[in-house]
């Protein structure tokens, strides 16, 4: 989507909730693709004119449907989640809280209208 497109969109649309990631890096300095990438992403929407943006950070999203995880670290995250919930409880999320708490955000708005980075305790703060 082109800058002018963005815009346009941003003048017919409230709030805009963006699903980001742990570890973004906004200054494009970072090694890791997936971070420098997000980060861009994210400054995009920063800059594109909406009244509000809402960018969620979360670490790990547990699966709630049952599915086949493509490697051995996924399995082993799936399989370790109950002890990360209580151990790490801002850093792990279930998939139906998190998507429950985008929309909310995004209909409702945050405390304060404008750019606001949700990096943990976005369960906690938000779903409970």
């Amino acid at each position: 989507m082109s800058l002018r497109a963005s815009s346009t969109a941003a003048a017919r649309t409230p709030d805009f909730a963006f699903l980001s990631g742990k570890g973004a890096d906004p200054t494009g300095k970072s090694r890791i693709a997936f971070a420098r990438y997000k980060g861009e992403a994210e400054n995009a929407l920063l800059t594109a004119g909406f009244p509000a943006v809402y960018i969620f950070r979360p670490a790990y999203i547990y699966p709630v449907e049952p599915r086949t995880e493509p490697n051995f670290g996924y399995r082993l995250l799936r399989a370790i989640y109950p002890v990360f919930r209580v151990l790490f409880p801002s850093q792990v999320i279930r998939a139906d809280d998190l998507a429950r708490v985008m929309v909310d955000v995004a209909v409702q708005g945050a405390k304060e209208r404008r750019a606001s980075i949700f990096e943990t305790r976005i369960s906690g703060a938000l779903v409970e």
